[in-house]
């Protein structure tokens, strides 16, 4: 079950009224493209996270769409110490990663539903007082 905190927070990034849904992010995800930010101190997107990104010594952000079914599910951020770090070549390798990624993202959904279906049928069979039988 999700976190309530964690919910609040998706859910803040994905509106696209707040400022909390303008950033790199809320915007890749909305947008289903990659978003870069590439001066944390100077974008006026990120002023609501601006104090502690700049605390932590994050400097530019990039956010990847991640996809399950062609559906876009959640984004690949990630944050680099300099401005301007997310040059043409990291941008295509972190898009590839992200395109890699969301494949792996479906199976593991799919082995979920599976053992959701495996269970609730172990369920049904014990309920009933049935059982399966192999004929072979």
């Amino acid at each position: 079950m999700l976190d309530r905190k964690i919910h609040d927070s998706i859910t803040e990034i994905m509106n696209m009224i707040s400022p909390f849904g303008q950033g790199p992010t809320g915007r890749a995800i909305r947008e289903k493209r990659h978003f870069i930010c590439r001066d944390i101190a100077a974008a006026s997107i990120m002023k609501p996270w601006r104090e502690k990104a700049l605390a932590r010594g994050y400097l530019s952000s990039a956010a990847f769409p991640l996809f399950i079914a062609e559906k876009c599910a959640g984004a690949l951020t990630v944050y680099a110490p300099e401005p301007d770090f997310f040059d043409d070549e990291i941008v295509s390798l972190l898009d590839e990663l992200a395109s890699n990624l969301s494949p792996a993202l479906e199976s593991l959904e799919r082995d979920e539903a599976l053992e959701m279906s495996r269970e609730r049928l172990l369920f049904a069979m014990k309920s009933s007082a049935m059982g399966a039988w192999d004929w072979s």
